[in-house]
């Protein structure tokens, strides 16, 4: 079994791809307006995977 080690800072998010399983962090900010919290593209998978309509892959973010 493989263990993920998370970041001690709220602020970084940790993503997997749901096609590749590739994992990065990401820096985000939580928006008020967004109602959430907002990666600015960070979370696309950064292997460039793309779904059926071309289109990037967001990563799943592991909590």
């Amino acid at each position: 079994m493989q263990q993920i080690v998370t970041s001690s800072d709220p602020d970084v998010g940790t993503f997997v791809c749901p096609r590749c399983k590739a994992i990065w962090r990401a820096k985000g900010e939580f928006e008020h307006f967004l109602g959430g919290w907002h990666y600015n593209n960070d979370d696309l998978c950064p292997r460039g995977c793309r779904n059926f309509l071309s289109l990037r892959i967001r990563g799943d973010e592991i909590v």
